[in-house]
């Protein structure tokens, strides 16, 4: 869906970008400052001298860049728990069911509903239902469409593109916002891992990297936070719509029944 769409901006664009420019003036500072020994001191150099360090900015900025944006993809990837290497994988998500189901052990739901109330919510920070994958972006993303198949017997993956269809601009440009979002903090968590790389010829950029970093991985989760509730949303509102546009719709009332669900599931899938 949202979350493997390319919502870059232009080509152009990645080299204004903030977390770009910052590369520069962190590359500049590594090579004035640090141990990035590429010339000899500006105030000392000749104009060939000084020529060559504008050249090996614009070649750091550029190779960041480029490299950016396999990183980007790669934290994608992690985040969505696909890249999570076995046994790391199987551990994590190990200790992620354990902590879903432990959440809640002891309680008596008819004797205490506060304390219902409290496990609820300790159970919904872990995930919104029983974790299937090693990461929490990856399990709220895989939640969306389980909690939309449990209430409507809708595959959310295949009717997405169908759905998409019918919503209106100003849904489709929230949706856009909130995996731009997405999107971008992944972009920032790469930009993050590049600033470490540098940190080790001027240590300051240590704390550049680690701030980056945290900022970027919290603004993920909130990115998907956002980005799930809208698309889980958008079937709620606009289920109906694409049963009766599928002329799937249930004869006995406009509701997105189990049955309906699954009838567009029949289309969709194209009979698979």
């Amino acid at each position: 869906m949202l979350t493997d769409e390319p919502l870059e901006p232009g080509q152009w664009r990645r080299f204004v970008e903030p977390a770009a420019v910052l590369w520069l003036v962190a590359g500049a500072g590594a090579i004035r400052w640090g141990r990035l020994d590429l010339c000899q001191n500006l105030r000392d150099a000749a104009a060939g001298q000084v020529l060559e360090n504008i050249a090996a900015l614009a070649l750091l900025t550029a190779a960041g860049v480029i490299v950016v944006d396999l990183l980007a993809w790669a934290v994608r990837q992690v985040w969505l728990g696909r890249a999570v290497p076995w046994p790391l994988s199987t551990l994590l998500l190990r200790r992620r069911r354990r902590r879903w189901h432990a959440a809640g052990h002891g309680i008596d739901p008819a004797a205490d509903p506060e304390a219902v109330q409290r496990f609820a919510r300790r159970r919904t920070r872990i995930a919104l239902t029983e974790p299937q994958s090693p990461t929490w972006i990856g399990d709220r993303i895989m939640a969306a469409s389980t909690r939309v198949r449990n209430a409507y017997g809708l595959d959310l993956p295949s009717a997405w593109p169908r759905l998409w269809l019918l919503l209106p601009d100003a849904g489709r440009a929230e949706l856009r916002r909130a995996a731009r979002l997405w999107h971008g903090s992944a972009r920032w968590t790469a930009w993050a891992i590049l600033y470490t790389l540098l940190a080790v010829g001027w240590w300051p950029l240590a704390i550049l990297a680690a701030v980056t970093l945290a900022s970027a991985i919290q603004a993920g989760r909130g990115a998907t936070a956002v980005l799930t509730d809208l698309v889980e949303s958008a079937a709620d509102l606009h289920g109906p719509a694409l049963a009766a546009a599928l002329g799937c719709a249930d004869s006995t009332g406009p509701d997105l029944t189990p049955e309906t669900g699954r009838r567009i599931n029949r289309v969709t899938r194209k009979g698979l």
